[in-house]
């Protein structure tokens, strides 16, 4: 596949696939000349590997090497970088018994950075399994800087009508604690 924009100053780009079984991209590069101008590689590309249900399992890119690991029901479950074996993603939980059926419930995730600043996310859903809250609360290594909390809620109309719009949003802000 190729496409070009005049905008751009190598005005080409192209792109070329792999495929393996289920038709599934296994390698992906793109061709950018103007990357050689710049005396880098013109060529970036990826590879994929898949369990035998389809899902990504694995990802390569430069130097990057990234796993995803499943639950038992196969949902995703869990993000980690081979190279530095920091986990990207972890915790991660889902709605059952005493919740919503199957929604993502909880997640902690890295911020930024290889793995020093942290998110514990938790979401809560109503009766209709339509997201009402998500909270990301920071949390850091020692010596790093602690994000800042993210707190979002949403409602819903119920006049029968328009029972699956939402009728606000608000973004709830940390108070900050000042000391006199």
């Amino acid at each position: 596949m190729s496409w070009s924009d005049d905008s751009c100053p190598g005005k080409s780009l192209y792109e070329y696939y792999d495929y393996g079984a289920g038709n599934l991209v296994t390698y992906k590069q793109l061709h950018a000349a103007v990357l050689a101008v710049e005396n880098a590689s013109p060529d970036i590309g990826a590879q994929f590997s898949y369990t035998q249900e389809g899902q990504l399992s694995q990802l390569m890119y430069g130097n990057w090497n990234f796993t995803y690991s499943f639950d038992t029901l196969d949902r995703p479950s869990g993000l980690t970088d081979n190279n530095s074996n920091v986990q990207w993603v972890t915790n991660v939980a889902y709605g059952g018994t005493s919740g919503p059926a199957g929604e993502l419930t909880a997640l902690k995730y890295a911020a930024a950075g290889p793995g020093h600043q942290w998110y514990n996310e938790t979401r809560t859903f109503n009766v209709r399994g339509q997201l009402t809250r998500m909270t990301a609360t920071g949390s850091a290594d020692t010596g790093y800087t602690t994000p800042q909390t993210v707190d979002l809620q949403y409602s819903f109309l119920g006049d029968g009508s328009r029972k699956n719009r939402s009728a606000f949003s608000r973004c709830w802000k940390p108070s900050t604690a000042s000391s006199a």
